[in-house]
């Protein structure tokens, strides 16, 4: 499981990957890492408040930063593995270890390049350093369990092709239970399904509802936009709220007893006196117990509702269908079409917390679950009208794509990212800024609004039936 810097060291690289307008690292922080890693440094793009952490804390923090960089591209994870069997430093050794185990494509890079395996296994057989010998059992685990999940996903499609419908489930099965979960977080068997069908609001009542990502910080922003949409409700009251993931950074809850409950989620937007109904972000499955937190803090609290993974409720003439986008199994899509195929709802809302167009890191066709090819398939065969998510840091509206309507919502707090896709044509609204989104239906029409932290609405879109 990452630890609490590899995760900071994650949060810093969003804002790299998608903030290209961040400075290079300073003199002073290049200085402060050991001579072979300097030249490496000099590529990283990173916050001056990020810049700050890491110039007053430790040195692992800084080779936590630099081997997290060169561990995204082939050249760098062949120079991290030089380094790792030069490094005389077990803490340097543990960061290395930790960055190659926890980067993507390292299974794919192991099929190439078999000395990662080996050195891998030379440190967790006999790397003097604890810390170094468990990060190197972690890689050897991610490589072994990527390799199998592939042979899976392959053994899948042959069960799809040959219309092996019962071979599929037993596979997905499998598939969901033991290659689907971010890091080494463990669901109870209670939360992994949907529970059946449920209604948040009666059928002939228009609704108005919340909805935002990516907030859980504690910084101002949050508490900003926060106070922002309870002043929205004053005057225009909503029936609920749903999240979009990312609900806690930056590696969600330590359980649900974490004071943070009250701080970043009661105090905020327990006033509203309503029910949110949230979905997981990838920062939600931080930590072990960040998930069995989640669900299970909705047994304590009136205002938070996260029953499991995936699910689905009817509200007035909509039926939302919340779905894990960061652990997207075959079992999950299959459930998913199942669900939208029966309902006989005017309106089809889907949300969860990854994108599938954005203008911030464009089509979702070569990243996390590839949704362009597995989910919206889905969306647009089973007439959805809005695919509502959060992951990308601002505010857009987006062409819709065989019926289906898709909106980013992802300005309830965190630090805003920028719009990477100078020149994406399916944009049709995209601000840099803190702000939620507000959906209003009834039996005849759906829309959807976009608001900023002053209250104003920014823009909006409206569907009738």
């Amino acid at each position: 499981m990452f630890s609490e810097k590899r995760w900071i060291a994650a949060l810093a690289f969003s804002a790299l990957l998608w903030a290209q307008t961040d400075p290079p690292l300073s003199q002073a922080l290049i200085d402060k890492l050991p001579e072979m890693y300097r030249e490496s440094a000099k590529a990283i793009r990173l916050p001056e408040k990020s810049q700050q952490y890491y110039l007053t804390h430790s040195d692992e923090s800084r080779i936590a930063l630099v081997a997290d960089f060169l561990a995204r591209t082939d050249q760098g994870r062949a120079f991290l593995l030089r380094a790792v069997e030069n490094e005389t430093s077990g803490g340097f050794r543990a960061q290395i270890l930790s960055a190659l185990a926890a980067a993507k494509g390292t299974a794919a890079y192991a099929d190439e390049h078999p000395e990662i395996v080996d050195i891998f296994q030379r440190h967790a057989a006999a790397d003097p350093d604890t810390k170094a010998a468990l990060s190197a059992f972690r890689g050897l685990r991610a490589i072994r369990t990527d390799q199998a999940a592939s042979l899976l996903q392959r053994r899948m499609r042959l069960a799809r092709t040959a219309g092996d419908q019962k071979g599929l489930e037993d596979l997905s099965d499998e598939e969901s239970l033991h290659y689907k979960w971010f890091g080494e977080v463990a669901i109870p068997a209670a939360n992994r399904d949907a529970p059946p069908l449920f209604s948040v609001v009666g059928p002939d009542r228009p609704i108005r509802v919340v909805a935002f990502g990516d907030f859980g910080t504690g910084e101002p922003s949050q508490i900003k936009t926060a106070a922002a949409i309870r002043a929205y409700a004053k005057n225009h009251p909503f029936d609920f709220g749903v999240t979009l993931g990312d609900n806690f950074y930056s590696t969600g809850m330590t359980g649900i007893s974490d004071s943070r409950w009250k701080t970043q989620w009661e105090d905020l937007y327990g006033p509203l006196g309503i029910k949110f109904y949230a979905s997981f972000g990838n920062h939600d499955y931080g930590q072990a117990a960040s998930a069995v937190a989640e669900f299970w803090y909705s047994e304590k609290s009136p205002s938070w509702s996260l029953p499991a993974r995936y699910y689905t409720f009817t509200a007035g003439a909509s039926q939302f269908f919340q779905v894990d986008t960061v652990d997207l199994s075959e079992r999950e899509i299959r459930w998913l079409d199942e669900q939208l195929a029966q309902s006989k709802a005017k309106w089809k809302i889907v949300y969860g917390h990854y994108q599938i167009y954005s203008a911030t890191r464009g089509d979702n066709d070569a990243e996390q679950d590839d949704l362009v090819h597995r989910l919206l398939p889905v969306l647009k065969r089973n007439r959805v009208d809005v695919y509502i998510c959060g992951h990308d840091h601002n505010l857009q509206l987006l062409k819709e794509d065989g019926g289906v309507h898709f909106v980013v919502a992802g300005g309830g707090g965190a630090g805003l990212y920028d719009f990477v896709q100078k020149n994406y044509d399916r944009s049709t609204f995209k601000e840099k800024t803190n702000g939620f989104a507000v959906i209003e239906a009834d039996r005849g029409t759906l829309r959807v609004r976009l608001i900023n932290v002053e209250g104003e609405e920014l823009t909006s879109m409206e569907l009738a039936k």
